[in-house]
């Protein structure tokens, strides 16, 4: 569910952005809620498709190029599947908790990528641990109003390598979010839009994205463009 680019910590993000099904006035993970549901995302180089199950929760996600993802819930399992043009790519399996959260994700394809999660009280993502690889480090999450703050990437010995905050556009709780695509399965959504990405590494690697929206006569989200620090645009397309 992760949020990548030339810095690997950027695994979530949502994913987390992203990116999972709850009760309207319950900010919990794992239950239905009413955030639309977004059936298909238009960029200038793809179509991606999405359909889902009578609680909202994600099922397949199909892109024009080739790729697919299956989601298969069961009581405590979640596990994904993606292939690329009908031939097997990967799979994960992810064990749930009792809200319907992954606790931990693994890789079938290469048993040593394991990632663990834990949770805030009010089921917010707390922290998320790669506990493999020749680099292991923890994302931490940092919550505030209802919002994620930041994410801050450690390496398992203590070390910071990264950060990534956000801003946000206040007043736009429930019209784009992390469940807008289903992916229920990451803790409690956040209540407002962003506005803003910013991601900074040791020494003199930064990221910065600015987003704006336009809305349709019921207040959903079909268009964002992302503005980026060397002042280029692109935009996705949204249907319900």
């Amino acid at each position: 569910m992760k949020l990548l680019y030339k810095i690997n910590f950027v695994a979530v993000v949502l994913t987390l952005i992203i990116s999972c099904s709850k009760g309207d006035n319950e900010n919990n993970g794992g239950e239905t809620d009413s955030t639309p549901r977004i059936k298909t995302l238009t960029t200038a180089t793809e179509t991606r498709t999405f359909t889902y199950d009578g609680d909202g929760k994600i099922l397949t996600e199909t892109s024009t190029k080739g790729n697919k993802a299956t989601y298969t819930y069961s009581a405590n399992q979640l596990r994904i599947v993606h292939t690329m043009n009908g031939i097997f790519n990967i799979e994960y399996v992810c064990t749930l908790n009792a809200d319907g959260n992954i606790l931990n994700s693994i890789s079938l394809a290469n048993p040593q990528s394991n990632i663990e999660y834990t949770y805030n009280p009010d089921k917010t993502i707390e922290t998320e641990t790669f506990t493999t690889g020749s680099t292991p480090f923890k994302n931490i999450y940092y919550w505030k109003n209802g919002d994620l703050d930041s994410i801050r990437a450690h390496r398992l010995s203590g070390e910071w390598f990264g950060t990534i905050a956000f801003t946000y556009y206040s007043g736009t709780a429930g019209k784009y979010n992390d469940y807008s695509f289903g992916r229920t399965f990451y803790g409690a959504k956040r209540n407002n839009i962003v506005k803003s990405r910013h991601e900074k590494t040791p020494g003199t690697f930064v990221l910065h994205y600015d987003y704006d929206y336009t809305y349709d006569t019921d207040g959903k989200v079909i268009t964002k463009k992302t503005t980026d620090i060397n002042g280029v645009i692109s935009f996705e397309n949204y249907t319900y």
